[in-house]
């Protein structure tokens, strides 16, 4: 992976991004995937295998996507933390209804970011099938889903607030 080098006059904004479907312990079932070892449907081999590439490139942005809240909270969000890290999740709304129990196994997105590089400004999250509702005329393909659909986004910056160097990245 090679980056491009900034020229010194002027500000420059460059730095890297990593996104990664970590997979869902909920969805592993070793005959979904009868060609992959079980020592890899295991999510501490697959954490463990997204934290030595983070530790390898040094990425300044990391998205997450289906990650389960007990293993953000007691995995992803204190080993990047260590790193130099700072991070924010998003749970499905359905969280809100179900019991603790339950809870820990829903679903996030997570946004991580260097500290020594960014600055969370603002987040937003977008579920799909809440979008689709407003168009109950419309049978789309979206109306129709029986799952939610996620996007969360997060506002980064670096440099000072308002300065005229800063640079903003929505990720």
């Amino acid at each position: 992976m090679s980056y491009a080098v900034p020229k010194e006059s002027g500000p420059s904004c460059i730095f890297s991004v990593m996104s990664y479907m970590v997979l869902s312990s909920s969805y592993v079932a070793p005959e979904m995937y009868p060609y992959y070892s079980k020592e890899y449907l295991d999510w501490e081999t697959r954490g463990q295998s997204i934290i030595d590439e983070i530790n390898y490139y040094e990425y300044n942005v990391i998205c997450l996507q289906e990650v389960e809240l007990e293993v953000f909270l007691q995995f992803y969000s204190p080993t990047l933390k260590a790193k130099g890290y700072d991070g924010v999740f998003a749970p499905k709304s359905r969280a809100k209804t179900i019991s603790d129990a339950k809870r820990r196994l829903v679903h996030v997105c997570a946004i991580f970011w260097k500290t020594r590089k960014f600055t969370l400004i603002s987040q937003q999250l977008i579920e799909f099938n809440q979008s689709a509702d407003h168009e109950k005329k419309n049978q789309s393909f979206f109306y129709n889903l029986t799952f939610t659909l996620l996007a969360y986004l997060g506002l980064v910056e670096q440099g000072a607030l308002n300065a005229l160097n800063a640079c903003r990245a929505l990720v």
